[in-house]
């Protein structure tokens, strides 16, 4: 009921804005008399839906992207409001897991914001390697957006989570990778911070002979590889040889010459990850490593311990003939079972996640069908 008030006063502000010919982003602390008529809609909204959340109420978990969407319109001084009344009534955290991704992107947005800082920090709590690998995708390092305040009283040992995810980023086509990289070069403008990073990655898993996988070591002997990578990647951008840069380009122009470099190995983990085909996980929950997102997929889960760890990855992998040519790979968990993963790089991630998320709904409204459920939907 509270809900459907909101919409209303939303659609009639809307309204009310198209016929001034303006567009309005957010709720503006300023005009709060145009909130006011459905202030007491909006607490009885926040309150009733964390309660029945608390209290284990399965149907009101789906208001949560909802819940979301409404907070993004406030103003601070309500968000902040919204805050304190997670701290003094000590709502429930633990479903939002689900949704980690908005409110890290939230978190992001709204600098300095007390709402996503305390859902973030009780979700550490809870989920921290969940939260350490959703900054870390999404930024590179927890130093950026307020993660080191987020995990100061953290206690988890993440160094197996940042070498794991810096092998996985191994197993990505080389050749695509250099081509990449050569797209960018080939621009007049100054590289953006990710374009720089991506050259950054070519020089470490081309350069780095300590943790040098088979296909790249086998790939700098091709003469043309060899030649781009010292001549190119060893100065600096401003100096590349556009010239050159062009003419490799050509050498890679299109996913079947591409291919051609990388698929007359053995599509074997070890050829393009060493340090992932020795791994050996452990059942130690302050130093063992769990199948990574697991708890995204399960918002009843109390904490991590109760998550499968990382103990070691099947030796066999498959690239999908797509244009990204992401990889299939297969870990295995201390459960007892393979966790299938698919691994791609090179790409914003963003969309497939949400997409993820849509499908995750759809199987729990078809689950708690009962027409679905005799057709095995």
């Amino acid at each position: 009921f509270c809900d459907r008030q909101l919409k209303e006063a939303e659609k009639a502000k809307g309204n009310e804005d198209k016929g001034n010919k303006r567009k309005r982003k957010h709720i503006d602390e300023g005009e709060d008399q145009a909130i006011s008529p459905v202030k007491k809609y909006l607490d009885m909204f926040f309150e009733s839906l964390l309660s029945a959340i608390t209290n284990g109420f399965e149907k009101a978990k789906d208001y949560l992207p909802r819940f979301l969407e409404v907070v993004e319109k406030l103003d601070d001084k309500q968000r902040d409001g919204i805050a304190r009344l997670f701290d003094s009534k000590k709502f429930a955290v633990q479903p939002f897991i689900q949704w980690l991704p908005q409110i890290i992107f939230f978190h992001n947005r709204f600098s300095n914001d007390k709402l996503s800082s305390y859902l973030l920090r009780e979700l550490s709590r809870l989920y921290p390697q969940a939260v350490y690998m959703a900054f870390q995708t999404e930024f590179g390092a927890t130093s950026h957006s307020g993660g080191e305040e987020i995990f100061s009283n953290v206690n988890v040992d993440t160094r197996t989570i940042d070498e794991v995810r810096k092998a996985l980023h191994l197993l990505q086509d080389p050749i695509l990778q250099i081509y990449d990289v050569m797209k960018i070069l080939k621009k007049t403008s100054a590289p953006k911070p990710d374009e720089e990073r991506q050259i950054a990655d070519v020089k470490e898993d081309f350069q780095n002979n300590q943790n040098l996988s088979e296909v790249r070591k086998r790939l700098v002997k091709v003469d043309k590889i060899k030649s781009f990578i010292d001549t190119i990647l060893h100065k600096r951008i401003q100096e590349a040889d556009l010239d050159k840069v062009k003419a490799y380009q050509k050498e890679f122009a299109t996913p079947k010459e591409r291919r051609s470099n990388v698929e007359r190995y053995e599509n074997t983990v070890k050829m393009y990850s060493t340090y992932l085909s020795r791994f050996e996980g452990k059942f130690d929950n302050a130093k063992g490593m769990i199948i990574p997102y697991q708890v995204i997929g399960f918002s009843n889960l109390p904490s991590e311990s109760h998550c499968p760890k990382l103990m070691s990855f099947d030796d066999r992998m498959t690239f999908f003939t797509s244009l990204r040519r992401p990889v299939r790979i297969s870990m295995r968990g201390s459960d007892g079972r393979d966790h299938k993963w698919i691994v791609k790089c090179g790409e914003d991630l963003r969309q497939d996640e949400r997409l993820q998320q849509v499908f995750g709904i759809m199987n729990r409204l078809m689950m708690s069908d009962v027409n679905c459920s005799k057709k095995n939907l």
